[in-house]
């Protein structure tokens, strides 16, 4: 993580997955990726839903993959107190809904996170 984008992401995921811990939903919904903020207008339900449950103690951020210019998957250790899980996220850069550009602002897609916590079953 030596680039300024790996350090701008690192910021997104930090207040992200604090906002998590400190059950802050309306928050999290700050640090998600544009065009998912204005596909789910009810992010505080979506967020209390997916995630109030689901104790984080602690995350650490343990690689950053490039997968396109403004589209990163972020693997992070996630600590519940009683084990530890690699979720991974994936972080978009957009200048607008649907425009990914890396002049824009990086967001995380929520819903990338919730493949390993089994949140959607």
């Amino acid at each position: 993580m030596n680039t300024s984008v790996d350090k701008k992401i690192k910021i997104v995921i930090d207040k992200f997955f604090t906002a998590w811990q400190k059950d802050k939903w309306k928050r999290m919904a700050r640090y998600t990726q544009l065009t998912w903020k204005v596909e789910h207008c009810k992010h505080e339900e979506i967020f209390k839903r997916w995630f109030e449950n689901r104790t984080l103690k602690k995350w650490e951020i343990t690689k950053i993959i490039t997968i396109g210019y403004a589209c990163r998957d972020v693997y992070i250790n996630i600590d519940n107190g009683k084990e530890i899980k690699e979720i991974k996220a994936r972080v978009i850069c957009e200048i607008n809904p649907y425009t990914p550009s890396v002049i824009g602002n990086w967001g995380i897609n929520p819903i990338s996170c919730t493949k390993e916590l089994s949140i959607n079953e």
